[in-house]
């Protein structure tokens, strides 16, 4: 009888990857992004899954806007980053990760001044917590392997993704008040802009929706080259302490660490009446927020109106460009306003305060128009329209 003789399945091939090698390292500390709320490991500070998680957000602000409806949008998304039901087509994976030296927030600055201290705030000492330490000077590699199923099209996003992130991101917890900025110190050339019309330029043409927040749209303004990432984070870290306090009035023409804040929301929240529109500044910053308690002012907890949580539209964090400069940046997200707050159980329509006197001052139609001049008396006065 005829004998059997196996055949081996033939050897399967691996799709052909392209893959992009980064070595980068943190120009600003680096606070929080581990498992557990508040810390960051110092063994494994910068985790995969977050990066990814990164990643996906700025796809979404960059690409996102061009699909019509939610459905269509995570189909897309999923195709390109995974979900937990489907593998995508970026594979990434960070190594060799280090620091340079531990930092304990409380030692940044003065307690009367509103250096770096004020972007920290969630990792100081308070009654639930013992103070967290952050990193300075991380490091590490980041290897992106892009499937050959990827369209051209699905490349150039991810690579617009990337760039963003870079740009306008970081790593760990606060990457929008500059916590954990990104500097690109070896790979291929490209991830870093030459100079700001470069930077306009990888942006150029992006959609924007209105349904979440988009690069398209967005208004920037910058401040003079630094050398040094923690010196431009030390100046924006001063602007955003006195455009919280509003303190661009008569009264306060500059800031001041002792003075009282100007905006009147206070005032107008202690006089609310069920029923009330109201017109209010901080929650256009970002929900919830808790004011402080002042004497005979409001306070309390302002959350938004359908329960959800806004991220604050406004990125304060300093950029790296390729010649190894760093310019500070305020960035105004396109985003949508918010509608409506809820106050101790009661629903108010939301209103942009045009009759506030800090806007009156800087003379702001909307957020972002209020942002940038204070933004500007500060110095950061080259602006860039994505």
């Amino acid at each position: 009888m005829p004998r059997t003789v196996p055949i081996p399945p033939p050897p399967l091939k691996a799709p052909a990857l392209e893959t992009w090698t980064l070595r980068l390292r943190t120009i600003t500390p680096m606070f929080g992004g581990s498992a557990t709320p508040r810390q960051v490991d110092p063994e494994h500070p910068v985790r995969a899954a977050s990066v990814r998680g990164h990643l996906r957000f700025w796809w979404r602000a960059t690409a996102g806007a061009q699909y019509a409806t939610a459905k269509e949008l995570f189909e897309a998304e999923e195709r390109i980053w995974g979900s937990a039901k489907k593998q995508g087509q970026v594979a990434l994976t960070v190594s060799e990760q280090g620091y340079e030296n531990t930092l304990q927030p409380s030692s940044l600055g003065e307690r009367v001044k509103p250096y770096e201290r004020f972007f920290v705030y969630p990792f100081l000492r308070n009654k639930n917590d013992s103070e967290a330490s952050g990193l300075v000077g991380v490091s590490f590699s980041l290897e992106l392997r892009l499937s050959n199923s990827l369209t051209l099209e699905e490349e150039a996003e991810v690579k617009t993704a990337v760039r963003a992130w870079l740009a306008f991101g970081g790593v760990g917890a606060r990457t929008r008040r500059g916590l954990g900025a990104l500097q690109v110190v070896s790979s291929q050339t490209g991830w870093h802009p030459k100079d700001l019309s470069e930077l306009k330029g990888w942006f150029a043409g992006l959609q924007s929706n209105g349904y979440y927040s988009c690069l398209s749209g967005a208004r920037a303004t910058f401040s003079k080259p630094y050398k040094d990432g923690v010196r431009a984070w030390k100046d924006l870290s001063i602007f955003w302490a006195r455009f919280r306090k509003g303190h661009y009035t008569g009264k306060y023409p500059e800031y001041s660490a002792m003075g009282g804040a100007m905006w009147e929301d206070h005032a107008k929240l202690k006089a609310l009446t069920p029923g009330q529109k109201v017109s209010l500044a901080k929650p256009y910053m970002g929900l919830p927020i808790i004011y402080q308690k002042f004497t005979g002012a409001f306070a309390g907890e302002i959350t938004p109106a359908d329960g959800s949580r806004m991220a604050s539209p406004v990125l304060l964090k300093p950029v790296a460009f390729a010649d190894g400069s760093v310019r500070a940046m305020v960035l105004v997200l396109s985003a949508p306003e918010p509608q409506g707050v809820s106050v101790k159980g009661q629903t108010y329509d939301l209103s942009w305060p045009t009759d506030d006197r800090v806007v009156r001052a800087l003379g702001g139609k909307d957020l972002i128009e209020t942002v940038l001049r204070a933004a500007q008396k500060e110095g950061f006065t080259e602006e860039v329209r994505l």
